[in-house]
């Protein structure tokens, strides 16, 4: 879970809203996309953005304990 910004795995309900979406009127016009739901996992495949997601890691652990980010 280190890898996954939002530490959890995805439950059902998380694939609830875009399936609704694509099963409905407003998803009828809506084609050749790829829609990523995976708690930003895929980030992590950029450099940048992992090392940046690191950092702001690091940051938060010298604050005082409050509720998750």
């Amino acid at each position: 879970l280190r890898r996954v910004p939002l530490r959890r795995w995805g439950v059902p309900s998380d694939f609830e809203g875009i399936a609704v979406y694509l099963a409905g009127d407003a998803g009828a016009y809506h084609t050749g996309d790829v829609f990523i739901i995976d708690g930003g996992y895929a980030i992590f495949e950029n450099p940048a953005v992992k090392s940046l997601f690191e950092a702001v890691e690091l940051l938060l652990e010298t604050l005082p304990d409050q509720a998750p980010v």
